[in-house]
């Protein structure tokens, strides 16, 4: 199984599972779901941690949006 992005993204900047649970608004149950692949990021949190974490929606949920071809790499 690929890494989760967010788990990348988490361990890039030096956050605990619990500290990048308050920054998203969710709770650390769902930060470990996610990046243990139990469960998928829904549409509605893609579109609102694009602008938290600087992090195009389509590096989250590749299946539903077309990745923005304005720049490399998945960060914004």
């Amino acid at each position: 199984m690929p890494e989760s992005v967010l788990k990348r993204y988490r361990q890039e900047h030096g956050l605990s599972r619990q500290e990048l649970a308050k920054t998203l608004g969710v709770s650390v149950q769902l930060i470990g779901h996610i990046e243990n692949g139990i469960r998928i990021i829904s549409a509605d949190n893609a579109v609102k941690w694009e602008g938290l974490l600087r992090i195009d929606r389509s590096a989250f949920r590749p299946d539903l949006f077309l990745r923005d071809s304005s720049g490399p790499g998945e960060e914004k």
